[in-house]
């Protein structure tokens, strides 16, 4: 597992969306009530951006120090890495909110726009690695990420 995902995964919205997630959505399921889910949408993004930025921010600036401290000096050669899917890995935690509101919704047909990207990811990845190496499959991942996000917001910007 990288820093980032690390990191990511220890930010606190994602904690706190893995603890209450079954809570929201057995809520959700019983009441129907729109307004619930906009607020606790809308308060998980609020944690993730006011948390995230700092936090993704840190690990950009402190990255050069930090990698030889915990791992070893050669892994400096990959901060390029870092710095390219860093901010892929703050949007990506974006989409919490977003996925609480696809589970609640229960829209299939975006499993299968979801389903498409993976497809792209792969693709992006066999024509990206040979020519930027694992810069290039930071990339592809990365402009996934971003791809899904952005059809979560677009599916779901009403409810937000």
């Amino acid at each position: 597992m990288s820093i980032v995902n690390i990191v990511a995964s220890l930010i606190p919205a994602s904690i706190v969306f893995q603890i209450f997630q079954s809570a929201i959505i057995m809520k959700m399921s019983e009441t129907k009530d729109s307004n619930f889910l906009k607020k606790v949408s809308t308060f998980y993004l609020k944690v993730i951006i006011f948390v995230g930025v700092p936090i993704f921010t840190i690990v950009v600036i402190m990255a050069d120090k930090v990698i030889p401290t915990i791992f070893k000096p050669e892994y400096l050669s990959a901060l390029n890495v870092l710095y390219i899917y860093t901010p892929f890995m703050f949007i990506w935690t974006l989409h919490y909110p977003l996925g609480l509101i696809r589970m609640v919704k229960e829209r299939a047909e975006i499993t299968l726009y979801i389903s498409i990207f993976t497809i792209y990811n792969l693709v992006a990845d066999v024509l990206l690695i040979p020519h930027l190496g694992i810069e290039g499959a930071a990339l592809a991942t990365g402009s996934t990420q971003l791809f899904i996000f952005l059809l979560l917001l677009g599916k779901f910007h009403q409810d937000i």
